[in-house]
């Protein structure tokens, strides 16, 4: 009987070598019928149960395991049945018990980064990796977390030199190159990442995260029918692939598929309700399309977006357009770039009329010239905070909560102003001669602001009009490098005094009540004109933001403002034709 219990067990050991887990399981609970007490059985059942997901039965066999005996390696067999049951702080003391025993114990430190990792602890995880790699530098886990945390951590360069690490061990691993190719798209790195989706898919042509991730950087390498092209092979492969789905939505809304990019977010969203960028993307969508009563409320995730500005927390209410501001002080401050601030600071004068006093924080570069918004609205600094105050709202939230719609966007214009001594000094510089046009043509180089740019040689024809004067309000470029982008074109520049001090934009203003007109990209110098009501012409990639929604030639927030589209995707030439002919009649017949 002994002898064939013992071959019983050896049986049960080879069958769970070979991953026979229902072979291997019937032999382990024969061998427990003869003899309930074999420890080594019971440890081996609870590995078993491990590793097929019955995490509950697992822990209960295991923690017999060592109510019996101490080891080092059953304490890390136990954290994985923890972490299992989503009991991360028991797992992370399992495994903090396992390298107490064992210092040296590999698989300890990379489970318990994982876990440290999930609980937003990078550099704790980070910590782990290191001491894992030290012990074992070839060990290839090791170098993929760590990867992932250093990615946490905002440290892409370093990440993908840890991807590089893992694949010099194992160069025909598919996800390897899939978190590569991650990584080169979060460094801007669009064709590398493209190659690297490539080689992933060559490795395994049936990875769905693949042909997603081969989408996005499609997507930012403006190719955007290849990019619907490969969402949709991803879609087929993985029919609920949440990223597929909003990749998709991304290619769809730029060839101008507006109804099926909704629909595609939607889905996306229906997958993930809680991913930011998901929320953020559809609300921007509506608003674009006009569906203000939708958008807004979905606008309000940008706030959990990655990179976005820290949004203040109050424990006084925040206001949501229903409570009466008449007598109460309304603190409202900056969630988003300076063009929104600049967009939205218009509401502190609605809140006003409502009866509240107003304190509004804005970026510190901006204090003065918002200042001009009203005398009796106190504008702070981004880092403070009145000492008392009744509500609070972020400045992009109070369109949402006054409830805006197109008809009925606050658009009287001007509401900010330049100082008077500056617009004289200026004019005087500027002298009254010529046709004289402010221009900018580089806008934002976050993702976000991919195509809005131009190239300034654009201009060229214009500035062959006669009489024209072009005018850069471009910020830090100066004679020498105006010279070098447009040799021979005459771009007249301010000197290295223009908007050089500690506020932004406070000659920018005074400069343009000295102008004809402005011809911007979308940028925050196109809100500053708009605001201070100047003729402002503001020249648009063909899917732009959603403030300038998707068709017409006005803009709902700014009735001195006329804007020129692509007709094509990526093509300016059309859009230049336009304004030389418009400029040329304002000329002839102005």
């Amino acid at each position: 009987m002994r002898e064939s219990i013992h071959s019983l067990r050896e049986q049960a050991f080879s069958q769970h070598d070979g991953r026979d887990f229902d072979a291997a399981e019937r032999g382990y609970r024969e061998v427990l019928q003869h003899v309930p007490d074999d420890i080594e059985i019971v440890h081996a059942l609870g590995i078993l149960t491990v590793q097929t997901g019955r995490f509950s039965e697992a822990a209960e066999l295991l923690t017999r395991v060592l109510g019996a005996r101490e080891s080092a390696q059953v304490h890390v067999d136990l954290g994985n049945a923890l972490a299992g049951l989503s009991r991360s702080a028991e797992a992370i003391l399992s495994y903090d018990h396992a390298l107490a025993l064992e210092p040296t114990l590999v698989e300890a430190l990379i489970n318990r980064g994982v876990l440290r990792r999930d609980g937003g602890c990078a550099d704790a995880a980070l910590a782990d990796y290191d001491a894992a790699l030290a012990l074992q530098p070839g060990n290839v886990e090791a170098h993929i977390n760590r990867a992932a945390a250093l990615s946490d951590l905002k440290r892409f360069e370093e990440a993908l030199q840890a991807c590089e690490r893992a694949l010099s061990h194992q160069p025909h691993r598919a996800e390897i190159w899939l978190y590569r190719a991650t990584l080169l798209l979060s460094l801007d790195r669009y064709p590398e990442a493209l190659a690297g989706y490539d080689r992933a898919i060559m490795l395994r042509p049936d990875y769905a995260e693949a042909h997603a991730g081969r989408g996005a950087a499609l997507q930012y390498l403006r190719r955007s029918a290849e990019a619907l092209a490969s969402c949709d092979r991803a879609i087929a492969f993985a029919p609920r692939l949440a990223t597929a789905h909003f990749n998709r939505g991304s290619a769809l809304r730029d060839l101008v598929r507006i109804a099926e990019s909704l629909e595609s977010y939607e889905t996306a969203r229906a997958l993930q309700p809680e991913d930011p960028e998901t929320n953020c993307n559809l609300g921007g969508l509506l608003l674009q399309t006009g569906d203000f009563e939708r958008g807004w409320k979905l606008y309000e995730w940008r706030s959990r977006m990655p990179g976005a500005p820290q949004v203040h927390r109050y424990p006084l209410p925040r206001w949501d357009g229903q409570a009466n501001l008449s007598g109460r002080t309304l603190f409202t401050y900056l969630d988003q770039g300076m063009g929104d601030t600049i967009q939205f600071a218009r509401y502190a004068k609605l809140a006003e009329l409502r009866g509240a006093t107003v304190v509004m924080a804005v970026q510190d570069n901006l204090r003065r010239l918002m200042s001009t918004l009203s005398p009796t609205i106190r504008v702070i600094g981004q880092m403070e905070a009145p000492d008392t105050f009744d509500y609070h709202c972020p400045l992009a939230s109070l369109p949402g909560a006054f409830g805006t719609t197109l008809d009925t966007i606050p658009a009287d214009v001007p509401y900010l102003s330049a100082e008077p001594g500056r617009i004289a000094q200026w004019g005087a510089r500027l002298g009254a001669e010529g046709f004289k046009i402010g221009i900018c043509w580089q806008g934002s180089a976050l993702k976000s602001g991919i195509g809005r740019s131009f190239p300034p040689g654009e201009f060229r024809r214009i500035a062959a009009i006669p009489g024209v004067r072009l005018i850069s309000l471009q910020q830090g470029v100066n004679d020498a490098q105006i010279r070098n982008l447009c040799p021979g074109m005459p771009i007249e520049t301010l000197g290295n005094e223009f908007d050089a001090g500690a506020d932004a934009f406070r000659d920018t203003a005074a400069v343009m009540e000295s102008l004809d007109l402005v011809i911007t990209c979308d940028t925050a110098t196109a809100h500053v004109a708009g605001a201070l009501g100047r003729p402002t012409w503001v020249l648009l990639k063909r899917v732009p933001d959603w403030r300038f929604l998707l068709d017409g030639d006005r803009n709902h927030w700014y009735p001195t403002m006329r804007v020129f589209r692509q007709e094509i995707d990526g093509r300016w030439e059309e859009v230049f034709d336009a304004v030389h002919r418009e400029v040329s009649s304002r000329l002839k017949f102005g």
